[in-house]
């Protein structure tokens, strides 16, 4: 899912509906901003592995809301 593709209105939504929390919201924030996986890993000083679990979560709390 590109979450960057999404337009302001509907990320500003999302983020209400998605309920994220913790290290969620920054992934969901960032990758709104078009960052990659290492860009925000770098960013937030977690490995890629650790970004890529939020992400899912992040994705998964899309689905759920779409």
């Amino acid at each position: 899912m590109i979450i960057s593709d999404f337009t302001t209105i509907e990320l500003n939504q999302l983020e209400e509906r998605c309920n994220f929390i913790g290290y969620e919201l920054y992934v969901f924030e960032l990758r709104g901003q078009g960052k990659s996986h290492k860009e925000i890993a770098e960013i937030l000083g977690l490995t890629i592995d650790k970004v890529k679990k939020f992400s899912s979560k992040v994705n998964k709390k899309i689905i759920k809301a779409l």
